[in-house]
């Protein structure tokens, strides 16, 4: 019995040493914790540390310059996690020809991590004056490494556009008139009061259309209504007027 209870009496001294060591340790941690918490994080509850270095990347210089504006940190300057996610925030407002922007900070090298796409042009926009391009998704943005863009359909708009988007019929006419490839097309002029379109072919000829809605269906009768005449070796340039198309009802006329 007394060789029993020495046994156990070690044990509990043992199991308290370990309990006292974990204890001691995870003070240690806690410490520790509570310095970096004091290097690094700024009142307390933000993240921060001094900026190395600034890296933009994913699209040219040009739009990297332009990042840059807006940045308003330096190497060497102090900057918190929140500070990150506005700067975010900030070139997705005031950079409209940014489709995404990531604002990521490396803890390990202290570098800040800028990453960039731009949107994709659709067309062309002539609208009042001003020269903007259209994505997509309808929205208008200014773009200057796209001005000299031969690919892009230049469409000419009558009506001044109020806002930076564009309503969705105008949006699926231009994407249709954009993609198009059966006719080479010069350029295209839309009136958004009367609903009229002009279109102009790299031969010369010209076609007016009325109406917004089912735009495909219509620039396939066109499509049609050319090769038809090209096939009858009609000389061209040819005036075609798809202003009764609703009607079932077409008309072409070689321009004199």
């Amino acid at each position: 019995m007394p060789v029993r209870r020495s046994r156990a009496k070690a044990w509990r001294a043992k199991q308290l040493f370990l309990i006292f060591s974990i204890i001691l340790i995870s003070a240690a941690v806690l410490a520790g914790a509570q310095m970096l918490a004091k290097a690094y994080f700024s009142g307390g509850t933000r993240l921060a540390w001094r900026l190395k270095n600034i890296r933009i990347t994913g699209e040219s210089k040009d739009a990297a310059y332009e990042v840059s504006k807006y940045i308003g940190f330096e190497e060497g300057d102090v900057m918190t996690s929140r500070d990150a996610a506005n700067l975010e925030a900030m070139l997705l407002a005031n950079l409209r020809f940014l489709e995404s922007a990531s604002v990521k900070r490396n803890l390990l090298n202290k570098d800040l991590i800028i990453k960039i796409k731009k949107r994709a042009p659709a067309a062309k926009i002539i609208d009042g004056g001003r020269i903007v391009f259209m994505d997509k998704k309808g929205i208008l943005f200014t773009d200057g490494e796209l001005q000299n863009t031969p690919s892009l359909l230049p469409v000419y708009i009558t009506a001044k556009t109020k806002s930076d988007f564009l309503p969705q019929e105008l949006v699926e006419l231009i994407k249709e008139l954009s993609a198009f490839d059966a006719i080479a097309f010069e350029s295209a002029a839309l009136d958004m009061q009367t609903g009229v379109w002009n279109i102009k072919f790299n031969d010369g000829s010209r076609a007016v259309l009325r109406g917004f809605e089912t735009p495909a269906g219509k620039l396939k009768a066109l499509a049609a209504v050319y090769e038809a005449a090209t096939g009858k070796k009609l000389k061209k340039p040819y005036d075609i007027d798809l202003n009764y198309y609703n009607y079932g009802k077409v008309y072409l006329k070689p321009i004199v």
